[in-house]
C-alpha cells in the first residue's frame, strides 16, 4: 500500500518531482490543526488550494485518502482511493472534451464522502493539470483545473527544499 502512496503522490507531483507542499499552500493555521489532531500518524503527501478551499492528500492506515476543508475547518468533501483503474470510454470522451484534452493520464477509483463510488481522471495540457470526478452514469461531482508551475518555480522550490534539508542536517549534528 505504501508504493501505491508514493506512486499517486509522484503522479500527482511528476511536474515538481517531489512530494513536500509543492505549491507552496498557505494553509489557516485552523485547518492544519484540525487535520493533524484527527490524523495524527497520517503521512501527508501535499496541500493545494481549490477555488479558496483546502485539499490535502494523505496516507492513512495504508489507505491513500484526501479531505477537502474550508477555511474554518469544516469538512466539505473527503475520499478514498481504492485502485488504480480504468475509467469506461464514454467518461473518458467526456473528460477529454470537457478540457480539449488529446489523452488523460491517471484514472482512479474513488469513494467519497457521498458515498458514491467515482471515476477520478486526471490529465494534462501544457499549462494546466485537469482533474475530473465522476460518477459511473457520468454525474459530474466537480472539476478542478492548476496551473502547473514554471521550470524557474519547480527550480526554486527545489532549491528551498534543499536549503531546509541543509539546515535541517546541521541541527541534527
Amino acid at each position: 500500500m505504501k508504493n501505491f502512496f508514493l506512486a499517486i503522490c509522484y503522479i500527482f507531483t511528476i511536474k515538481i518531482g517531489f512530494c513536500q507542499n509543492p505549491f507552496n499552500v498557505n494553509v489557516p493555521e485552523k485547518v492544519l490543526t484540525t487535520f493533524s489532531d484527527k490524523y495524527v500518524n497520517a503521512s501527508v503527501g501535499y496541500w493545494e488550494v481549490i477555488d479558496g478551499k483546502y485539499r490535502v492528500f494523505y496516507d492513512y492506515n495504508q489507505r491513500f485518502q484526501y479531505i477537502i476543508y474550508d477555511a474554518n475547518a469544516n469538512i466539505l468533501e473527503t475520499g478514498i482511493f481504492t485502485e488504480k483503474s480504468a475509467a469506461p470510454s464514454n467518461l473518458v470522451d467526456m473528460f477529454l472534451q470537457k478540457f480539449n484534452l488529446l489523452q488523460h493520464t491517471e484514472t482512479y477509483v474513488s469513494n467519497t464522502s457521498k458515498g458514491v463510488n467515482a471515476y477520478l481522471l486526471v490529465g494534462e495540457d501544457e499549462e494546466n493539470k485537469h482533474e475530473m470526478l465522476v460518477t459511473e452514469k457520468g454525474q459530474i461531482i466537480r472539476t478542478y483545473k492548476q496551473k502547473l508551475l514554471t521550470r524557474e518555480q519547480k527550480a526554486e522550490i527545489r532549491k528551498q527544499l534543499q536549503n531546509q534539508e541543509t539546515k535541517q542536517d546541521k541541527i541534527q549534528w
